[in-house]
């Protein structure tokens, strides 16, 4: 009986303890709930910003002054309340050598366990840098609130002016107009209408879906920023330079290791002898060689295919049909280039030396899948920071 008031005793000061963590982290801050970011950049190296900051109030008394810590140095051109209620925002502001620091005075305080959203336009002048050759190298940050104990979701959607290129991967970047790109005309005039205006809130309702080159997180310190780092321009050579000139030499290397590595292992086994001879032994490393021939040949086609049809994709979203079927046409050869040796084998020399070659093309084409993907990830390390 003892031991179990004991338990108890220690089951109940387990729990008291709980309430007492959680209290305490109440009085702590407050939760940004969510963050989403449309970014726009134009010729100029301007960042045009829309911001949607959701607030979860986990203190125990309503919240009024939220101060918001933008890097940069900011022209604001509308600061807005969502909810509660929808109204403008008041605001005042305090520069610093690396950053805009937003006094927010809300209409409506924020109500104990209650939540607010704010949105923000504004713009970061020169953000982005230009480096010699043109290309303009960006490296967006988004807003600290020293105040809060927590972001658990943040997007950031970063697209460009129309005629620029972007280094964003599979990004897709559209640039129909009211939706997803922003210029500083757009911005202007959404500072000049009031919040009920359908093109106000055409701009807003469109910040949590924007495309673009798209990166998210979730469960951030708020005391430091999430980074976006890329490039963009106006010449697609010159912003794919060096990815092209690393592709050439990528393909120039594995095809003079792929000739030298033949030659060295012709050499060895001495093939002209063994084909005289017709040994068995003679058949598999012929096979093994045709595998490997076909493999390479696989690689270097589709590299280049895919090159091909990324550079007629990035000119223009109407030439994507050209892109498309140059896929299907790379996808056309490499089955033909996967296939058909083998098919070719087994007519000369029977069925099992045409399986051996299927099986080792594809046990080939795995290897250089793999070291490819090494090398690429070596050579281009991911750009985002957080």
């Amino acid at each position: 009986m003892k031991k179990f008031f004991i338990l108890i005793g220690l089951a109940l000061l387990l729990t008291f303890s709980q309430m007492n963590v959680a209290f305490a982290a109440q009085s702590d801050g407050y939760v940004h709930k969510n963050h989403y970011y449309a970014v726009s950049f134009d010729g100029e190296g301007d960042a045009i910003v829309r911001a949607q900051i959701d607030i979860e109030n986990t203190l125990n008394q309503p919240r009024k002054w939220i101060d918001l810590e933008i890097p940069g140095q900011v022209v604001v051109y509308k600061a807005v309340q969502e909810s509660p209620v929808r109204s403008p925002i008041e605001y005042s502001k305090t520069l610093t050598s690396s950053a805009t620091i937003l006094h927010l005075e809300l209409k409506e305080s924020i109500p104990m366990n209650g939540t607010g959203t704010i949105v923000l336009f504004y713009k970061i002048p020169k953000y982005a840098e230009k480096d010699l050759v043109g290309n303009y190298n960006f490296d967006f940050k988004t807003i600290i609130d020293k105040d809060a104990i927590l972001i658990e979701n943040l997007r950031v959607a970063i697209n460009v002016q129309e005629g620029l290129f972007m280094k964003g991967g599979e990004a897709e970047v559209d640039y129909r107009p009211n939706t997803w790109f922003m210029g500083e005309m757009a911005m202007t005039q959404v500072k000049d209408v009031g919040i009920e205006s359908p093109y106000y809130r055409d701009y807003y309702y469109s910040i949590r879906n924007a495309q673009g080159l798209v990166k998210s997180a979730t469960n951030l310190d708020p005391f430091e920023s999430f980074h976006v780092k890329g490039n963009y321009g106006e010449n697609w050579l010159a912003l794919y330079f060096l990815d092209v000139i690393a592709g050439i030499i990528g393909a120039a290397i594995l095809i003079i290791v792929s000739i030298f590595g033949f030659r060295k292992i012709k050499k060895w086994l001495n093939l002209k002898n063994l084909k005289e001879k017709n040994t068995k032994g003679n058949e598999y490393v012929h096979s093994a060689l045709v595998a490997f021939g076909s493999a390479t040949a696989i690689v270097i086609t589709t590299g280049v295919l895919f090159l091909i049809a990324a550079m007629i994709s990035s000119f223009s979203y109407s030439l994507q049909w050209i892109s498309m079927l140059i896929g299907l046409l790379g996808l056309l050869v490499s089955f033909g280039l996967l296939f058909l040796p083998s098919l070719y084998i087994s007519s000369k020399k029977g069925i099992i030396q045409g399986a051996i070659v299927f099986f080792l093309t594809v046990f080939f084409l795995i290897a250089m899948s793999i070291f490819l993907g090494i090398a690429y990830t070596v050579l281009f390390p991911p750009v985002i920071y957080y």
